[in-house]
C-alpha cells in the first residue's frame, strides 16, 4: 500500500480471479521452462529395461521383517496379553 493510500484511506485494489489465475499460470509455465534447461522432463519416465523398480516404504517394511525373521514364514506375530481386574464395558 502506498503512502498516498495509507494517508487518504484508499484500499488498494485486489487483483481479480483472472490475474490471479494468470499469474498462477505464469509461475507453473516458468518452472515447466526451467525444467527442461535443466535437461529434467517434469513427468516421470520410463523406467530403464532390466533395472529394478524401487520398492514403496510399505515393501521395504515387508522387506525388513522377512530380514529379521529369518525362516518364519509368516508375517503376522501373535501376542497374547494377559490382564487381571474388573472390565468395564462401557467403556469399551
Amino acid at each position: 500500500m502506498s503512502e498516498k493510500e495509507i494517508t487518504q484511506g484508499i484500499e488498494p485494489a485486489q487483483p481479480s480471479a483472472d490475474q490471479q489465475r494468470r499469474k498462477l499460470l505464469d509461475q507453473y509455465m516458468s518452472s515447466q521452462a526451467a525444467a527442461k534447461e535443466r535437461g529434467k522432463d517434469a513427468a516421470i519416465g520410463p523406467r530403464p529395461q532390466g533395472k529394478p523398480a524401487p520398492m514403496s516404504f510399505s515393501q521395504q517394511q515387508v522387506w525388513l521383517h522377512g530380514q529379521m525373521a529369518g525362516d518364519i514364514p509368516l508375517y503376522n506375530q501373535t501376542l497374547t496379553v494377559y490382564r487381571r481386574g474388573s472390565l468395564d464395558a462401557a467403556v469399551l
